[in-house]
C-alpha cells in the first residue's frame, strides 16, 4: 500500500482540516505520488467530511476512523508517513502546544505544522518537520509531496525530531527542568526570602485565622 497521510485531532474547521483535504486533492490533479488520507477524531465536520469522502472521485482515497481510545493513539500514529496539523487562528483561538506533534515525533513520524500558535516553535525547536503559512493550501501540498517524494528527508526528521523529544519533552525531562528552574529560583532569592514578596504573603496568609487541617481558602491555593 502507498504512503498514508495523517491528521489526528478535532473534526473543526479552525483545525484546517479542510485544508488538508483541498491540499491533497490538489496533489491528485498534478499527479503527485499516490497516497491515502487518514483523520482521526470527531468534531463538527464529521458530516461533512464524510459526504466529501464519498464523492472524492478526483482526490486520494480519505479515510474517516474517528473516534479511538487515548491508549490506542500511538499505534495509529507510528501507522503514518506524515502527520499534518494545519491549524487556522481565528480571533478567540489559536493552536496551543500541539502535542500531537510531540506524541508523532517520539514515534519518529516527520510533522508538518501551519504557522499558527505554538506550532511553529515546537517544530523549529525538535527538527522535526516542515512549516507553512496557516491557509496557504499551495504551500501545504508542496510540503506533503516534498516529504513524499523524499523517503530519506522524512526518515531524517523524523528521526531528528524522535531524538530532541525523548532529550526535552518527555514527562521526565520536563519534571526535571521544573525542579532545576525552581533550585534556581530559591537560590537567587534565598537571601531576601524572609522579608520578600513571597514571605510578606506567606505571612498574611497565615495570620490569626489559619487554615483547618483538610481546610484551605481559596487564596491558598496557589
Amino acid at each position: 500500500s502507498g504512503p498514508l497521510v495523517g491528521y489526528v485531532g478535532r473534526l473543526a474547521r479552525q483545525k484546517g482540516v479542510l485544508d488538508l483535504i483541498a491540499a491533497a486533492q490538489l496533489l491528485a490533479g498534478d499527479g503527485g505520488r499516490e497516497f491515502a488520507l487518514v483523520l482521526i477524531g470527531e468534531g463538527p465536520l464529521r458530516g461533512e467530511l464524510a459526504k466529501i469522502a464519498r464523492g472524492n472521485d478526483g482526490g486520494p482515497p480519505l479515510c474517516i476512523v474517528g473516534h479511538i481510545r487515548h491508549n490506542q493513539i500511538p499505534e495509529y500514529i507510528a501507522a503514518l508517513d506524515v502527520l499534518v496539523l494545519p491549524s487556522r487562528t481565528t480571533p478567540q483561538w489559536k493552536e496551543q502546544f500541539g502535542r500531537v506533534i510531540i506524541e508523532a515525533l517520539a514515534c519518529g513520524v516527520p510533522v508538518i505544522g501551519s504557522d499558527s500558535g505554538h506550532i511553529p516553535y515546537l517544530i523549529e525547536d525538535t527538527g522535526g518537520g516542515l512549516i507553512f503559512p496557516e491557509g496557504d493550501i499551495g504551500r501545504l501540498a508542496e510540503c506533503i509531496q516534498q516529504l513524499l517524494s523524499d523517503p530519506m528527508e522524512a526518515r531524517e526528521l523524523g528521526r531528528r525530531g524522535r531524538e530532541r523529544v525523548l532529550e526535552k519533552y518527555t514527562w521526565e525531562q520536563t519534571a526535571r527542568q521544573l525542579r532545576e528552574v525552581f533550585l534556581q529560583v530559591s537560590l537567587a532569592r534565598c537571601g531576601s526570602r524572609r522579608s520578600g514578596p513571597a514571605a510578606r504573603h506567606l505571612h498574611a496568609l497565615t495570620g490569626d485565622q489559619r487554615p483547618r487541617p483538610g481546610h484551605y481558602r481559596q487564596e491558598d491555593q496557589l
